[in-house]
């Protein structure tokens, strides 16, 4: 095993993957940051679960602060984009299940 210490978005470069497993649960608004940083590092059928993606109920309210909004786009995205296939699922927060195509 080995650890790495520092913020995420500074170490994930130095990674050279590839990676078969990405659970991302953050700050927010970095959420995009992260699936940038790690998808091109992911091997096909790679199992990637997101975190409080329906964060209490206020994606799906409208409700427009930084994170409920970036939370809304990471959604559009995760679920729109042609190399993931995935499903938001209704448990706690919400869990977002992504499959790497």
């Amino acid at each position: 095993m080995r650890f790495h210490q520092g913020a995420a978005l500074d170490v994930i470069p130095r990674l050279s993957g590839p990676f078969d497993f990405l659970f991302i649960d953050c700050v927010k608004t970095e959420y995009e940051a992260y699936l940038d940083a790690l998808l091109p590092k992911l091997e096909h059928g790679a199992l990637i679960v997101c975190d409080n993606l329906l964060w209490g109920g206020k994606v799906a309210e409208g409700e427009n602060d930084a994170s409920t909004a970036a939370l809304r786009k990471f959604n559009q995205r995760i679920t729109t984009d042609p190399r993931l296939t995935t499903v938001i699922l209704p448990l706690g927060d919400g869990t977002g299940l992504s499959v790497v195509n």
